[in-house]
């Protein structure tokens, strides 16, 4: 039997009709989302889908917050099922995320932080942004690779703002991720005895990428380093990529840290971007 053509039955009654002329039954509505019907078609050229199901039928559902929605759409031969209303999924799916960034140690004022909303208006900010955005599309090779990176420069610049931008689109994509002040770490680290304080550098090393913000509110002295090293190094070791943050320039910087673990941050292919621009917090 020959499946009427799509202007006389919804897109819905064409897959029934085609499932059941292979002797298939079924489901009163489709269970996946994305529906091949060139895969019932396995004689036709590549990419092609007969002529009688060119035309296509939208289809409406309704959801009770946010009323009519499209329940289909028809892209390149391939039928797609809405299986929910698109407000609702985007709502659960922000909701969801905003759970995950808590759980990262992303403070609230910078929950809603990303690349599209970080603000330029001078060159500079647009290359931060750039470098930012291009190390956390390429996520999986940095964290393949333990490549590091060093956001630094003056304060008010928008750093925080970049690295959970990045922090956020590198949980979006599945990968695990933790922020954490140099002051807690060192505290924390502090008062631990040898075996505390090997589960907790475990741990550390336990994330996909790890942000250590606020080099420059920690002592310089031997025991910082000690403490900073054993926990690069861990990193290092299982080349795993590490950010850091800071307001003072790169010798500040290494000398908050020790030039050891420093050192073990210029591995590979690192990047370190500047901030240099005023404060926006003056503007």
């Amino acid at each position: 039997m020959q499946p009427l053509p799509v202007s006389e039955q919804s897109a819905r009654q064409v897959q029934a009709e085609i499932l059941r002329d292979k002797g298939i039954k079924p489901a009163a509505k489709p269970t996946d989302n994305v529906v091949q019907l060139r895969d019932f078609f396995p004689d036709a050229p590549a990419g092609e889908v007969p002529a009688d199901l060119q035309a296509f039928r939208q289809e409406w559902e309704s959801c009770e917050t946010h009323g009519r929605y499209p329940a289909n759409a028809l892209r390149n031969g391939v039928v797609c099922w809405v299986p929910d209303c698109p407000t609702c999924a985007q709502n659960r799916k922000l909701k969801a995320l905003s759970s995950k960034l808590v759980a990262v140690n992303v403070p609230k004022r910078f929950q809603h932080a990303t690349f599209e909303n970080y603000v330029c208006s001078n060159p500079a900010q647009q290359v931060a942004v750039d470098e930012c955005r291009a190390y956390a599309d390429d996520f999986q090779r940095n964290r393949d690779e333990g490549n590091c990176v060093v956001l630094y420069g003056n304060p008010g610049n928008g750093k925080n703002h970049l690295a959970t931008a990045l922090v956020r689109q590198v949980v979006e994509a599945g990968f695990s991720a933790l922020i954490i002040t140099a002051r807690d770490y060192l505290e924390e680290v502090w008062g631990k005895d040898f075996s505390q304080k090997k589960a907790l550098i475990a741990g550390f090393t336990g994330v996909d990428l790890l942000v250590i913000d606020e080099i420059e509110k920690t002592s310089s002295g031997k025991a910082a380093h000690d403490e900073f090293f054993a926990l690069i190094n861990a990193r290092y070791l299982a080349e795993l990529p590490t950010v850091v943050i800071s307001n003072l320039p790169i010798k500040g910087i290494e000398a908050h840290m020790g030039e050891m673990a420093f050192d073990r941050l210029r591995q590979g292919d690192r990047r370190a971007i500047l901030f240099n621009w005023g404060s926006y917090r003056n503007s």
